[in-house]
């Protein structure tokens, strides 16, 4: 029988016989020029091909910063963008605000219209500033603050038709103040002889 010893040798010498070169000790025998040739231009081939690999990991690096540089492009404009859609919500809610103060606040102006019924040039004065009007002529003050104001009227030949009064224009009135020749007293005498 075999012992253990025996066993451990036959399989060391197995391994021994299996392993690549310990079989051969002779050296491989030297390549020849067209082995040589061909291996050059396996060499050759793979380069090329790593060269390609490189130029194209370049690309893709420079692709790869092209696409870091506009996602950071693309941060700011939105940045600006929320920015910008905040500053009209603003101007927005402001001019609405205006609207509302402008259309619940009642008008603080009325119109003061002047007219001259006569076929002769007049002068009416308001708040100290004769307007001038022409025969038959009408001409409306617009925008006048509302509260007092003053008048007096003067026609041409006649002189003061209206000594200086004081009135209100509430806001929203239209104030009429027009021409006229008092009637004087006619004495009788004239009328019947």
């Amino acid at each position: 029988m075999f012992s253990s010893r025996k066993v451990l040798a036959f399989l060391a010498l197995g391994v021994f016989l299996i392993l690549p070169g310990a079989a051969s000790a002779d050296p491989p025998p030297p390549p020849t020029a067209e082995q040589l040739k061909k291996d050059l231009e396996k060499q050759q081939r793979i380069n090329e091909q790593l060269s390609k690999q490189i130029e194209e990991q370049r690309a893709l690096v420079n692709a790869l910063a092209d696409i870091e540089s506009l996602k950071q492009r693309v941060k700011e404009l939105e940045k600006l963008v929320i920015v910008h859609d905040d500053l009209i919500k603003q101007k927005l809610e402001a001019m609405q605000k205006e609207q509302r103060r402008i259309s619940m606040s009642p008008p603080q102006s009325g119109t003061i219209r002047l007219e001259n019924r006569l076929g002769v040039p007049a002068t009416i004065i308001v708040n100290d500033v004769p307007y001038r009007l022409q025969p038959f002529q009408t001409r409306d003050l617009v925008s006048q603050p509302a509260g007092t104001f003053t008048f007096e009227a003067l026609v041409e030949g006649e002189g003061l038709v209206q000594p200086r009064t004081a009135r209100t224009l509430l806001p929203n009135q239209l104030y009429r103040i027009f021409t006229f020749i008092p009637v004087t007293t006619i004495p009788v005498t004239t009328l019947f002889p």
